[in-house]
């Protein structure tokens, strides 16, 4: 999201965040469940999106034509941020679905937070954007959006069963219903990153030819950590296909030091 867009998301976010701070998990998951349901009426009507995020409109008819649509629908928080939401600017319509839906998993977050288990909901998104890197069939039988939401919904199930919590299985869901095109993995390292944000912490994944020892892991944390003037949480993946070196990721950046990256280098400047 640029410019407009991405001011109107933080506005929302932080009225969020002054709504969880005095409300108990289960309130924040139903506002979660009622944020996804109006994401998925929005992304499949166009004409709505587009009414909805008309720069031409006036905000007091958007902020009606949505009380009308959601009236009796969904509680009063979820309106009331809903309704904050058409109100601002939007650079394009496809960024308020988006918006609904960051702001349905950031509920299902703090309410992960509630309960004191933001850890384990970070950790699991984590092993499962990893399992999807290692299963690229799997990735694709996910986010086909071809495919029927609810055999998709069931893969998923057979797939995680009863091996994470409630916040991750209903964030999991919720992805792969609404990925709208993107990468399966993408998404969930999103929300991963989200997860690692509500931490405040950086996550940093680098992906080794070997396991790293303890030495190697505390100094690449401390360099991390330098680098980006913030507390870096390292998870460490091994793959032999490197042959050395190491691949380190932060965000959207990527440190490649592996002997496959040099050689390709090698390779380009040879020909």
């Amino acid at each position: 999201m640029q410019g407009a867009s991405r001011d109107t998301l933080a506005a929302v976010q932080e009225q969020l965040r002054r709504f969880a701070g005095a409300s108990d998990p289960q309130t924040l998951a139903r506002v979660a469940d009622e944020m996804f349901s109006v994401g998925e009426l929005i992304d499949g009507n166009p004409i709505l999106r587009r009414l909805l995020t008309d720069p031409s409109s006036a905000a007091d008819a958007k902020a009606g034509l949505l009380s009308r649509l959601l009236s009796n629908k969904v509680g009063d928080e979820t309106a009331s941020l809903l309704e904050s939401a058409v109100r601002g600017g939007w650079g394009a319509p496809g960024d308020l679905s988006d918006a609904v839906d960051a702001l349905g998993r950031e509920s299902l977050l703090y309410s992960a937070e509630r309960e004191g288990r933001l850890d384990t909901v970070e950790d699991e998104l984590f092993r499962f954007g990893r399992v999807l890197a290692r299963e690229p069939e799997l990735q694709l039988l996910l986010s086909d959006r071809t495919r029927p939401t609810d055999r998709r919904i069931g893969l998923l199930a057979a797939v995680v069963g009863d091996k994470v919590s409630a916040q991750t299985k209903r964030l999991l869901e919720q992805a792969t219903a609404s990925s709208r095109g993107r990468g399966l993995e993408h998404v969930v390292g999103q929300i991963s990153t989200m997860a690692a944000v509500r931490r405040d912490r950086l996550v940093a994944v680098a992906t080794s030819v070997v396991p790293l020892t303890a030495e190697q892991h505390d100094r690449l944390v401390a360099a991390l950590t330098r680098i980006y003037g913030r507390d870096v949480e390292l998870r460490v993946e091994v793959e032999p296909d490197l042959l050395g070196g190491m691949v380190v990721r932060v965000g959207d950046e990527v440190i490649d030091g592996s002997v496959v990256h040099k050689l390709s280098v090698a390779r380009r400047a040879l020909a």
